[in-house]
């Protein structure tokens, strides 16, 4: 796989190409897909969330990632107050757990 994937980047960088591009990693997927560009170059692929790969999810697939997405969204509020809450002077917000 990995002499495979090092002709791909050789292809990605050549001089006179590039004659291949990377395309983005599907869900679920381990290895990286790859297009060849012999008839032009790539298609302008966007992914924003849920709604690309909607098609191919059932209904509870989709609320589950719906869920998900949700959850990351609540959890980045929390880190971006608990940042807040460290850069300000005073007393530390403690963890409940006891430090040796």
């Amino acid at each position: 796989m990995q002499e495979v994937e090092s002709a791909l980047d050789r292809l990605m960088e050549r001089s006179d190409g590039p004659f291949v591009a990377k395309l983005p990693r599907e869900p679920g997927k381990r290895e990286a897909r790859f297009m060849h560009l012999f008839s032009g170059d790539a298609p302008a692929m966007e992914f924003s969330g849920s709604a690309n790969i909607a098609s191919d999810l059932s209904g509870a697939e989709i609320n589950k990632l719906d869920q998900l997405e949700q959850r990351v969204d609540e959890l980045e509020q929390e880190i971006a107050q608990l940042k807040r809450a460290l850069e300000q002077p005073g007393p530390k917000p403690t963890t409940g757990y006891m430090e040796a």
